[in-house]
């Protein structure tokens, strides 16, 4: 595993998971079957966080991969690579994957994608020609966009996230919206070894993306690339409202505290309304697609006391259309 490769990669895949055995074997599919691209190699790195479903044993098998004799927790191929390691949760398990990329394989560029989500064939390389075209501006990162995936083959057309999509400084914009998300941002990867990548604090768990694209954002423009980079899945396990509500908190103190020093005093006000009315919507609308309610009822109250003008605009609306619609149907059952 500490073997250096002479066959330079520009582009690492990471990929991490947990008990996502089902799953798998399409994530990983989509992440190897990357239409070629000139002068652009590609290295899938797939990171088990301590699965207890055999995940590290199927990926070995399924993908004939061979085992390191030096370490029974590393099998590869040609083109992918599995480590095993102890649970960690998310963001270690990425930063596992990432520093190895950049490590073994000189990676240039790092593209993340969760185990239960597939990558589109062409992404790599909408990506790489993104990068091309704007290179002379130094891009931290190329950002595109992603569409929701239900049940058995079933895509919706739906653009999670959808909106505005702002090139350039976004430094305001990715604290106050949900813009990037894991699949669809293409990192240059020595801006993401000098801002330290991944925050590996637990309690961060669930919000760690967020605060990698905050602190991404302050280092250099970001552009958009226009294509639909990925599938992002709709099932049960990935909906883990509770997990959000207790680590984006926390994460909008680091982000915040991470931005105190960037900007004026009313610009900083101004971020904190924006982003603590950004993590109580969302908050509220992950319970109500849980159904649990009192919860989310909780959340939209807090707003309201704390931001009353936010329920003027539609997406608080949206919000508290779906509450009623949620409620209405439950006490009709």
């Amino acid at each position: 595993m500490n073997k250096t490769h002479t066959k330079e990669s520009t582009v690492a895949i990471i990929v991490s998971t947990y008990n996502r055995r089902d799953f798998l074997p399409d994530c990983v599919r989509s992440c190897l079957f990357q239409d070629k691209i000139p002068d652009c190699n590609t290295r899938v790195i797939v990171v088990d966080d301590g699965s207890t479903d055999n995940s590290f044993e199927m990926l070995q098998s399924l993908f004939e991969l061979n085992i390191d004799p030096l370490n029974p927790n590393f099998c590869s191929n040609h083109n992918l690579d599995v480590i095993r390691i102890t649970n960690s949760e998310r963001g270690k398990a990425r930063n596992t994957g990432a520093f190895h990329a950049i490590k073994t394989y000189n990676a240039k560029f790092l593209l993340f994608n969760d185990s239960d989500d597939v990558l589109t064939q062409n992404t790599v390389a909408q990506f790489w020609a993104r990068w091309l075209e704007t290179q002379s501006q130094n891009p931290v990162a190329i950002y595109a966009d992603t569409v929701l995936w239900f049940g058995e083959r079933k895509v919706s057309k739906m653009v999670l996230n959808a909106g505005p999509r702002p090139q350039g400084d976004l430094k305001k914009v990715v604290c106050k919206q949900a813009l990037l998300s894991l699949a669809t941002t293409f990192i240059r990867a020595d801006v993401f070894l000098k801002i330290g990548g991944f925050s590996e604090d637990r309690l961060m768990s669930g919000s760690e993306d967020r605060d990698l694209w905050c602190r991404l954002s302050c280092e250099g423009p970001l552009f958009y690339a226009g294509h639909i980079a990925a599938w992002y899945r709709q099932h049960p396990g990935n909906t883990r409202a509770e997990q959000f509500e207790r680590s984006a908190f926390r994460s909008l103190a680091s982000v915040l505290n991470y931005y105190r020093t960037r900007f004026s005093e009313n610009e900083f006000r101004e971020m904190q309304r924006e982003a603590s009315i950004y993590v109580r919507r969302v908050a509220a609308g992950n319970f109500i697609f849980e159904n649990k309610l009192r919860k989310a009822f909780s959340h939209l109250w807090a707003l309201f006391r704390a931001y009353p003008s936010s329920f003027l605009l539609p997406k608080s609306w949206r919000l508290l259309l779906s509450f009623g619609i949620r409620k209405f149907k439950t006490l009709a059952e």
